[in-house]
């Protein structure tokens, strides 16, 4: 029946359980004309009386007195809804795995997932670190929802990516460098430097690597580090000038270097990597939303002193 809504029933319950309409339209939040409209459509509706006036009382007919019996399962269905919803928005039997690169690990994964929780408290989360053909295998196997990757990524078949924020390379500078108080450091400066540490050629790698090319510096790095980890300690250690990424040297900042955007500025895109078709969860929808405003609070390209503070730090995403 079209006309059997659920707030006729709620008004209907209410009157016969109060015995008053000015009653029920307290209790139900509503005023009286609507709780009186809305009690005389749903009579109209099902075409019955369901309460007489009697010296200004209310009485409830017999088939008010049988349809009660019925809206009594009502509340109880109402109730487990409700509860049901409240569980959903805390993320309660929720699992969320995450893969992420090793650039946004220290910095931009945490305020996220830190942010997430703020929404979903009690969402379950596994994260994990690894590189995008990593990430890749494991969507493709289910054993993880969201991958985090970067750079120049080929299109994978079942695989969707979601461009979600934008990095930039930096030039690790040692402070006795004459380029360490530019504004910006020419990677044409890097063919007087000799050998350098350089990326693997792995997506961000090979961005790298094609810029250097564009600009003429041949590439002559005698040490290649495979993890991000460890490039700013080592260039320190060896007073070396090295090329990362802006994410890697603000969370691995070493006092006697300093941080500056590459000339001409070199950028990527971040992605979230998901399975094509996969049903997007509020918890999937919620941490990427929350990935995406940590990446945006890094701002554009500026030049970093050796002891620059991290982003500030935002409220959550909110959870639809």
């Amino acid at each position: 029946m079209r006309n059997l809504t659920l707030q006729r029933l709620e008004v209907f319950k209410s009157v016969y359980e109060e015995k008053s309409v000015s009653a029920a339209a307290r209790r139900l939040k509503l005023s009286q004309p609507t709780v009186s409209r809305h009690l005389r459509d749903f009579e109209a509706a099902i075409a019955m009386k369901l309460f007489e006036l009697d010296k200004g009382r209310i009485i409830a007919t017999a088939e008010a007195e049988v349809l009660y019996s019925e809206c009594i399962f009502l509340s109880e269905g109402v109730a487990k809804v409700d509860a049901t919803i409240r569980a959903l928005r805390r993320g309660e039997g929720q699992p969320l795995s995450v893969m992420t690169i090793g650039l946004l690990a220290p910095e931009i994964l945490p305020a996220a997932v830190e942010a997430t929780l703020q929404s979903l408290p009690a969402l379950n989360l596994t994260l994990d670190a690894g590189a995008a053909d990593v990430q890749i295998r494991a969507l493709k196997d289910g054993r993880i929802d969201v991958g985090l990757a970067a750079g120049s990524i080929a299109p994978e078949s079942g695989l969707t990516f979601q461009p979600i924020g934008k990095g930039h390379f930096v030039c690790m500078v040692p402070l006795e460098h004459p380029l360490s108080r530019g504004a910006r450091f020419p990677l044409t400066s890097l063919r007087a430097e000799g050998n350098w540490i350089k990326m693997p050629r792995r997506p961000i790698g090979a961005l790298l690597e094609d810029a250097l090319d564009r600009a003429g510096v041949p590439p002559r790095g005698n040490i290649t580090a495979n993890s991000l980890l460890v490039m700013t300690g080592l260039a320190n250690r060896l007073r070396k000038c090295v090329v990362v990424d802006n994410f890697t040297a603000a969370a691995f900042k070493v006092p006697s270097m300093v941080a500056i955007p590459v000339e001409p500025l070199s950028e990527f895109t971040i992605f979230a990597v998901s399975r094509a078709g996969q049903t997007q969860r509020n918890a999937t929808t919620t941490f990427v939303a929350n990935v995406e405003a940590a990446l945006a609070r890094y701002g554009s390209p500026t030049r970093e002193g050796p002891f620059t503070a991290g982003p500030a730090k935002a409220g959550p995403a909110k959870a639809e």
